[in-house]
């Protein structure tokens, strides 16, 4: 046997093993009888300990006035999912309060976000669609008189929610965080002074009022990229900025989720521009196409640098002034410090004049 080791919960005074986990776990030669040596014996009542959520304007102006309970409601939600799709496993929701409670979690986030946001939360809704068909085959299956004559009809089924399912809470929890990460950034916008703790940060970093800066660049301008960090210490030090780029991601974190968050929730939008820039299916394809929607839409500033000398007259943001002065190539210049000095000193411009205003760069 490959696995000799199974959960087997007792129910209602009755042994049962979680059912959808057998479809992955059943070991060669069948399953183990329970209690025998090749199965080992585990009691866990599961739970449903959700509070009963309530869609109705009290609850979404307390949200609205209240950005940390906002967050923590959005963070709860996968939790939330997390939890019934283990209750469903052993347990039947037949009253359906259990589903609906899910609904109503999840059309206070919606929203939320229509509201706040202008996201879109297709994919939570998609999670909630696949939990009432697990819930339906699952309480469907314990009503067999003789379920061992459906079992394969049942693993099939099962397993193409279960299939559907993993893909669809991966892009749920992918988007609960953006939505997180974007609640903090309003809150940070909304007010002169309040202390948003960013994740993506260094430790103890702190984004008391100042501004992200998120640089998008190919790998072959890090030594120029490095350069122009170096040039902007001082607006560090203040307190003016922070920095973001992919160099900040730890081993084993996943780096498209990170780079994804950075750049949703960074105020300025750095793009350092050379033919590798533009060549580069991801920087100019992806980062580049959301940095400019970001930009349009009036939540973040894009700002390109141009790094080595190219033809950007026909790129998308050929109409948006770009640094150093006259759109001069840094390393055009005779003496490449004074390029990333202009360029430091008009982001300090730049910040000085939206701390002023109380507005998004």
């Amino acid at each position: 046997m490959n696995d000799k080791s199974h959960t087997v919960l007792e129910i209602d005074g009755k042994k049962t093993l979680p059912l959808y986990s057998l479809i992955a776990k059943v070991p060669e030669g069948g399953i183990p009888a329970m209690g025998s040596a090749q199965c080992d014996i585990y009691y866990k009542e599961p739970e449903y300990a959700e509070p009963e959520y309530a869609f109705d304007s009290l609850t979404m102006k307390r949200l609205e006035d209240d950005v940390s309970e906002a967050i923590r409601y959005v963070e709860r939600w996968i939790s939330h999912v997390g939890e019934l799709h283990y209750f469903f496993q052993f347990k039947d929701d037949p009253s359906g309060d259990m589903v609906c409670n899910l609904q109503r979690h999840t059309e206070i986030i919606s929203a939320l976000c229509d509201s706040k946001l202008g996201i879109d939360t297709t994919p939570m809704w998609t999670v909630v669609r696949e939990t009432v068909f697990l819930k339906e085959i699952q309480a469907r299956y314990r009503r067999e008189v003789d379920p061992d004559k459906v079992w394969g009809q049942y693993a099939r089924e099962l397993g193409d929610v279960l299939n559907r399912m993993s893909d669809a809470r991966e892009t749920a929890r992918i988007l609960s965080q953006r939505i997180v990460n974007l609640l903090k950034l309003r809150a940070f916008e909304d007010s002169d002074a309040t202390a948003v703790v960013v994740p993506w940060l260094e430790s103890g970093d702190t984004l008391s009022s100042g501004f992200v800066l998120f640089y998008s660049y190919s790998h072959c301008d890090e030594c120029l990229r490095d350069e122009l960090e170096r040039h902007l210490s001082s607006l560090k030090r203040e307190g003016l900025i922070s920095h973001w780029h992919d160099r900040r991601i730890e081993g084993g974190e996943e780096w498209k989720t990170k780079i994804d968050d950075g750049l949703e929730s960074a105020h300025l939008i750095l793009l350092l521009v050379s033919s590798d820039f533009l060549a580069s299916d991801y920087c100019y394809n992806i980062e580049m196409k959301r940095a400019l929607e970001r930009h349009h839409a009036g939540h973040a500033r894009v700002i390109p640098i141009i790094l080595r000398s190219c033809d950007w007259s026909a790129a998308p943001f050929h109409s948006i002034q770009a640094l150093p002065k006259d759109g001069m190539a840094v390393t055009s210049w005779s003496n490449q410090d004074e390029a990333f000095t202009d360029i430091a000193k008009s982001i300090r411009t730049i910040v000085g004049t939206s701390r002023g205003s109380g507005g998004t760069p």
